[in-house]
């Protein structure tokens, strides 16, 4: 019987050694798998963290670009409207000198109306004068009359400027 026990102690012993070298072997295909999983999992989070930050960074220029080009269509509206408005005042100042400047209406009729009777005055004047003095002939005539016309227009373009 002993001998029995021997032989079961050796197939037994045998078969112990043969399951932990089974066991080990399995233990590192499994470290390996496991190894390589991880290394396989890290290279893919890896991949994708450079893709997050590459998409940040796109997504970042392309952020600045658009602030970018939405400064420069602000400041060509502000300029626009800083033009428009020296444009509007330099108008606006044209207008009130026109106004301060010219002559109104009804000053302009009124004074020409009072050289209208100024004329006729001087005209009555030269005509009474003429009667009186026949002997100086028309050419006294013509020439008061012409100087008092020359006056006439030469006082309403000096009122005219002065204004």
């Amino acid at each position: 019987m002993k001998a029995n026990d021997q032989r079961y102690e050796q197939r037994f012993a045998a078969h112990e050694e043969s399951m932990k070298a089974a066991l080990a072997a399995r233990d590192q295909w499994i470290t390996a798998a496991l190894s390589s999983h991880e290394k396989l999992a890290a290279a893919a989070l890896l991949a994708q963290d450079k893709a997050v930050l590459a998409a940040l960074a796109t997504q970042e220029n392309a952020v600045k670009a658009a602030f970018h080009a939405s400064q420069q269509a602000v400041n060509k509206a502000e300029d626009f409207v800083e033009k428009r408005l020296e444009s509007t005042n330099e108008w606006r100042a044209a207008m009130n000198d026109r106004e301060r400047n010219l002559l109104p209406r009804i000053e302009a009729e009124e004074r020409i109306a009072s050289m209208s009777e100024k004329i006729v005055e001087l005209n009555d004047r030269v005509t009474s004068i003429a009667g009186r003095s026949r002997g100086m002939g028309d050419s006294w005539q013509y020439l008061v009359g012409l100087l008092g016309a020359a006056a006439v227009v030469i006082t309403t373009i000096l009122l005219l400027s002065n204004r």
